[in-house]
């Protein structure tokens, strides 16, 4: 399998690390916003195994042009812009974090440990799970893009002929569709 996987830095951020994608033949879904458009190309990118991507632990990736945060909040796994709406900070850069409830004063509860992600540079905070913030969650929110688990052996699947051979998948691999 690969490396342990790590959060990136702020530095790594910057310069745009890319992770291991591989374009898959894109798929046309119908455009519910638009009544008179036929289809909208939706790209399925394979962004890597389950393993490279440990529960709590996220991987920043590239995707014709626009930068993807993918986490693992423990199995389930959310893709959001890598781009804060704020100012553009890096979210893959930013820490995460909980969420600190209160019912009454002096009693604090502290809730939703790691689903919540904090931008570097303002501290804006946003939910992992809906990409919406947390300050005003009708008004601003980081565009959220939809991340599967597919097995191997679905994603050798093309429109081409080739010889073939046996072969074993014995890993499963995070997708994301942009």
């Amino acid at each position: 399998m690969g490396a342990t996987p790590r959060p990136c830095t702020a530095f790594e951020a910057r310069q745009g690390e890319e992770g291991n994608l591989l374009p898959l033949v894109g798929r046309t879904a119908p455009n519910p916003l638009h009544p008179f458009s036929v289809s909208l190309r939706v790209a399925k990118l394979v962004v890597g195994p389950v393993s490279e991507i440990p529960p709590g632990g996220r991987k920043l990736v590239e995707a014709e042009g626009k930068r993807i945060v993918v986490f693992n909040l423990s199995g389930e796994f959310f893709a959001l812009s890598d781009r804060c709406p704020h100012q553009g900070g890096s979210l893959c850069a930013g820490l995460v974090s909980g969420h600190v409830e209160s019912k009454e004063p002096g009693v604090y509860h502290y809730a939703r440990r790691g689903e919540m992600i904090r931008c570097p540079w303002h501290y804006w905070e946003f939910d992992i799970r809906t990409g919406k913030s947390w300050f005003d969650p009708k008004r601003v929110q980081v565009r959220q893009f939809p991340a599967h688990v597919e097995s191997g052996a679905a994603l050798v699947e093309g429109p081409y002929t080739a010889e073939t051979f046996p072969v074993r998948v014995e890993d499963e691999y995070v997708v994301v569709e942009a």
